[in-house]
């Protein structure tokens, strides 16, 4: 029906189309009515028929049943046609430009790492395991953050995370061992030295269960921090780069020898003086002082000691005389 055509064109609801179009149909009706009643032509060519009652009616069904096809036909918003496309080719166009290619919404391939080693201590991937810091730890508040006690403890993630993170490494590090009790989920730059506690960057599948000389280089650094010895960013890039060679960077591993430094030779005696006969007698000798060992106090027996320290010998925290001796794979401070 060219109304619903017309309706469709503007847009219309489809409902809205037929109640448009019948009540047009019923406008006609009308006045097809009014002019069979009104017009004489029309009311002499009823009348010339044998049955006009017959004639009026069989041309009011028709009219009734035209309407119907034509409305049943018209209720399919048409599909072709120069409204239709337009209505059709910008919602295409603009989809396609929005749907993401299969190229780009791919997620990119996870790098392999490779752990390393040096002096026989294992070191991560340093492209995989750059280290990353915690924003909240900076050189002006290291007295109330890292150098307070118990300050890892408050900020180390728990280990629903690590463990989770240490299998999806583990498998990323390309091990051949993929037990996950055969590694330990490590801090590069530990959270003593304000490390970040959860960003992959900083964490890796560290090989071995049991400790190693890098908690005692952790220590040592820690300690050169909150004294002041050493700063805060420089700790940090040194352990990140190579934990093993921190210590000896930051200067904080010279060995020092606890010996003591033999006295200097006794002056010649003094000539007698005329007077007196006796021989004046020997001027006493005093010891210098040996120079303070700074590794005293540090460390105690079984405690992980670096490599620059293997023979050095000093004093525990119990007063104890120890020294840094090879312990199979590690470096351990025995009295």
């Amino acid at each position: 029906m060219p109304v619903i055509g017309l309706a469709y064109a503007i847009e219309l609801p489809p409902e809205c189309a037929i109640v448009m179009a019948a009540g047009l149909y019923l406008v006609f009706t009308v006045l097809a009515a009014i002019i069979a009643v009104l017009v004489p032509a029309v009311r002499r060519w009823f009348r010339s028929r044998r049955r006009p009652l017959r004639v009026g009616g069989m041309i009011a069904l028709t009219w009734f049943v035209v309407f119907v096809v034509l409305a049943v036909a018209g209720g399919t918003p048409p599909e072709q046609g120069t409204n239709a496309a337009a209505r059709t080719v910008p919602s295409t166009t603009t989809a396609a430009a929005a749907a993401p290619t299969s190229t780009t919404s791919a997620p990119a391939p996870a790098p392999s790492c490779h752990a390393g080693s040096n002096n026989g201590q294992p070191v991560p991937d340093p492209t995989c395991t750059p280290g990353a810091t915690d924003a909240n730890v900076t050189a002006d508040n290291i007295d109330s953050t890292i150098c307070l006690p118990g300050w890892a403890d408050k900020v180390r993630p728990p280990a629903s995370y690590t463990d989770q993170l240490r299998a999806q490494q583990i498998a990323v590090y390309d091990y051949a061992d993929a037990q996950l009790a055969d590694y330990t989920e490590d801090h590069l730059i530990p959270l003593e030295l304000g490390g970040n506690p959860t960003d992959p960057k900083n964490l890796w599948p560290e090989p071995g269960n049991a400790a190693n000389g890098k908690d005692a280089v952790e220590t040592a650094l820690s300690r050169a921090v909150c004294s002041r010895q050493v700063t805060l960013t420089a700790a940090q890039r040194a352990i990140a780069a190579d934990w093993t060679t921190a210590e000896t960077v930051l200067g904080l591993n010279t060995p020092t020898s606890t010996r003591t430094t033999p006295p200097p030779a006794a002056p010649a005696p003094r000539p007698a003086p005329t007077k007196a006969h006796a021989p004046s007698p020997a001027p006493v000798q005093h010891d210098t002082p040996a120079p303070a060992d700074p590794l005293a106090g540090r460390y105690h027996a079984g405690e992980f000691c670096s490599k620059a320290n293997l023979g050095v010998t000093t004093i525990a925290t119990n007063g104890a005389t120890i020294t840094c001796r090879r312990d199979g794979n590690y470096n351990r401070w025995e009295d």
